[in-house]
């Protein structure tokens, strides 16, 4: 189960691997290649684009959009208040007290 994430990559392939078996439940999610120049119809999830990916079942309610964060570049991952996460419900988290 892979659900409510907000995945936000800038290099690699996402999802790679073997997915015939389709059997996973992955939904909920907003992803975002921060690579520059990506256009959205190349964006692929295993190995599929991002239509096909849809019509095998996963990620029905997922999107992809830049969460905006505040300053990804320096580590500063909180959301902007116009951020297309927040409007899937996602919550802010309050990272002030996560780490050592």
């Amino acid at each position: 189960m892979f659900q409510t994430n907000i995945v936000y990559f800038d290099s690699g392939t996402l999802l790679g691997g073997d997915w015939s078996n389709d059997r996973c439940v992955i939904d909920g999610n907003l992803y975002f290649d921060a690579r520059p120049g990506t256009k959205l119809g190349a964006f692929r999830l295993g190995p599929c684009p991002w239509t096909q990916w849809k019509e095998r079942g996963h990620d029905s309610a997922s999107a992809i959009a830049d969460p905006l964060f505040v300053a990804p570049g320096k580590n500063d991952f909180r959301l902007q208040s116009e951020s297309p996460a927040l409007k899937m419900g996602f919550q802010g988290i309050d990272l002030g007290r996560v780490g050592p």
